[in-house]
């Protein structure tokens, strides 16, 4: 397995260069482990593609096992863009996203903590609040009109959406679906719905 840690004096100092010290390494052969310790991170993580993922190789972003929050805002590790774009967009298949606090979004056409293009993500653990409302339009979690299969929302805290906690959006013009989706041990509320499935 690879690792890598991000955090003051750690590996990396960001959790974006870890990812892209990951990418720079294609082919995935293994899973690539980043452990993110105590702190603020003030970015946009984008997880891309990266070659050679699959269901034995793929990113797990964590956080530190110390450092995970307690359910409660402001105790664990902060993804916070300070409202300068979407807080994790995530391409690559695979993925995990475990432990985080996830807040601030920035305001756009559509503002979520997470969006989801890739398939077979898996969020767990994760306190996702108080998205940036953009008339009306902020999602804890958002899959737009991509092709999405697979995603996991596991034991995870949403609130404070201006829209939905967990959003599954399609447009009838296109070709793009969502399936096979699971959500389990979740708490979503304060939004608009609590998960919302819309046909455009």
């Amino acid at each position: 397995m690879g690792y890598r840690s991000v955090g003051p004096g750690r590996d990396h100092a960001t959790i974006q260069d870890a990812i892209a010290a990951v990418s720079a390494s294609a082919p995935l052969t293994e899973v690539e482990t980043i452990e993110v310790f105590a702190g603020t991170y003030a970015e946009n993580v984008v997880v891309p593609s990266i070659t050679g993922e699959s269901a034995t190789a793929y990113v797990d972003l964590r956080v530190a096992a110390a450092d995970q929050h307690n359910g409660t805002a402001g105790t664990g590790v902060l993804v916070d863009p300070g409202g300068k774009g979407t807080c994790f967009w995530v391409e690559g298949a695979f993925t995990r996203i475990t432990g985080f606090e996830i807040t601030n979004s920035a305001p756009a056409t559509s503002d979520e903590g997470i969006r989801v293009i890739g398939g077979d993500l898996l969020v767990d653990q994760c306190l996702i609040y108080d998205i940036v409302d953009d008339g009306g339009q902020s999602d804890g979690i958002y899959t737009g009109n991509w092709n999405v299969s697979g995603l996991t929302i596991r034991d995870t805290i949403i609130y404070g959406m201006a829209r939905c906690g967990v959003h599954f959006q399609m447009w009838s013009t296109g070709t793009a679906y969502a399936q096979d989706a699971t959500i389990d041990g979740c708490d979503i509320s304060s939004c608009a719905y609590g998960i919302g499935y819309r046909l455009e």
